[in-house]
């Protein structure tokens, strides 16, 4: 009998002994391995999520390029023309006319270069119509998608009693030719 209880101890130790070591040679350095796998993970994800989503932050920076492109061609329309003063008079033209108002003169009156082949012009622009035509004229000038700058505005009674006529200072960019 003594010999069983002395077989059951010695095989408890025995199996604590092994379960203690396969433990400690087996399931420990597993941990070990998990923790510093976790730990990579932490580091290396916020890297791998912007990679993966560069091609939306590329594709919004090539939208907003082409919204700013657009803009400049819109600023810089007159720029494509060697007679920038032609291409601004069937401009206005095409508007007066929708608009019923009569394009008296238009006088360049300054040119000023800036930048590499662009220059900043001014006209004097002189229109006669009722006081109404006259600023739907201008509504529709601000609104036109070339950008063309009123510097100045002055109003006065035109030649017959319902018209007024309307001198305007008018800015744009233009190319050197």
């Amino acid at each position: 009998m003594i010999n069983i209880k002395r077989w059951i101890g010695l095989g408890l130790a025995l199996y604590l002994f092994l379960g203690i070591g396969g433990f400690i040679s087996l399931v420990l350095p597993q941990r070990v391995a998990i923790q510093k796998l976790k730990e990579e993970r932490r580091n290396i994800e916020p890297a791998y999520l912007q990679i993966k989503s560069s091609p939306k932050i590329i594709e919004a920076f090539q939208k907003e390029l082409k919204v700013a492109s657009k803009i400049i061609e819109e600023a810089e329309w007159l720029a494509s023309s060697s007679n920038p003063t032609g291409i601004l008079f069937l401009n206005l033209n095409q508007v007066a006319l929708k608009k019923r108002v009569k394009i008296l003169s238009l006088e360049e009156i300054s040119k000023k270069k800036y930048g590499e082949g662009k220059e900043s012009l001014s006209w004097k622009l002189a229109v006669e119509g009722s006081y109404y035509q006259l600023l739907s004229f201008i509504d529709r000038m601000e609104r036109s998608p070339n950008y063309l700058k009123i510097e100045e505005i002055t109003i006065s009674p035109g030649k017959e009693d319902n018209l007024c006529r309307m001198v305007l200072t008018l800015s744009g960019l233009g190319g050197v030719k």
